[in-house]
């Protein structure tokens, strides 16, 4: 029997879509908590939000959905889609509702191609990787050393330019990357070959008295701007729509799967790749962590090579 008692607000979709966000939020990076509470505050609440949650039917939802795809916005409904499902589910355990008019609609929209991240032809690599080394002024020298690591460690963008000394032990050589600011928010180890160290090291010397690994330019007290590394480096570069920093990831990964050398698991874990199951997640961070120690030594001694067949 549902929890009837309850007053007509606290039951409405947007009081408990909100309660379920809060939730869903401490599991969750800022920005992706952020980007959940607006697309319901945009697509959502102006429809839905003011009925009782046991009230919404199926074909409101449907007409909620498809009004977004006829909008040209394909991707953003497929996204609603599962916030919707999750709430209904999360109301449901709640004893709020014991119906989920999302759940029977998950072939109603259309499948969205999704596009991949450009990365740079493995071709063309050898010559990039050349470039980062030239001694010259065509990159400041934070960035260059930011753009040799993140190739290097294959990590992600706000992962690399919000790291602080203090995740950094150089003796184990190993990087902490903490829960929060991990995509799904479980702390990530980062281990880091030779050439990884010996960058880290060089560089204390110049950013070591900041908190921060890799400091803003006009503010040392804040991390580099993703925009730095973006137009200060791989734009700068002349490699605007030709490659991404995200690329560099996908590259690595086809690099180390191509190579038949390393377990599946191994790459996937050291890529931070998703769980389904959070508490296998934390559990399994230190999974393969010697065979990922090698994997990354290898992948750093590979880039070498690669490097002088750039000269």
């Amino acid at each position: 029997m549902l929890k009837a008692k309850q007053g007509l607000d606290q039951l409405s979709f947007k009081n408990v879509a909100m309660k379920w966000w809060k939730r869903e939020s401490l599991n969750q990076t800022e920005k992706h908590a952020r980007e959940a509470r607006r697309s319901l505050e945009n697509h959502v609440f102006p429809h839905i939000g003011f009925k009782r949650t046991n009230e919404i039917t199926t074909k409101e939802v449907k007409s909620l959905l498809l009004d977004l795809e006829g909008q040209g916005k394909g991707e953003t409904a497929h996204r609603v889609q599962q916030r919707l499902r999750s709430v209904f589910q999360y109301a449901i355990m709640q004893e709020w509702t014991d119906r989920n008019p999302a759940s029977d609609l998950h072939k109603l929209l259309n499948p969205v191609k999704k596009q991949q991240m450009k990365a740079l032809p493995l071709k063309e690599f050898p010559n990039y990787l050349q470039r980062l080394d030239e001694d010259n002024l065509e990159l400041h020298l934070v960035t260059r050393t930011a753009l040799k690591l993140i190739v290097m460690l294959f990590v992600r963008t706000r992962e690399l330019i919000e790291a602080k000394w203090e995740e950094i032990d150089l003796e184990s050589a190993t990087w902490r990357i903490p829960a929060e600011r991990m995509k799904l928010r479980v702390e990530h180890l980062v281990p880091l070959p030779n050439q990884a160290l010996s960058l880290l090291q060089d560089l204390h010397k110049i950013t070591g008295e900041s908190e921060f690994v890799f400091p803003g330019d006009r503010n040392p007290k804040q991390p580099m701007s993703n925009n730095t590394l973006l137009y200060g480096g791989i734009y700068r570069m002349g490699l605007r729509s030709r490659a991404t920093i995200h690329g560099f990831r996908s590259l690595a990964s086809s690099i180390l799967n191509e190579s038949g050398k390393w377990n599946p698991d191994a790459i996937e874990r050291q890529l931070s790749h998703s769980e389904k199951d959070q508490v296998r997640a934390a559990y399994n961070r230190a999974n393969y962590l010697d065979e990922r120690r090698r994997m990354m030594q290898w992948y750093a001694d590979y880039l070498d090579g690669l490097n002088l067949k750039g000269k």
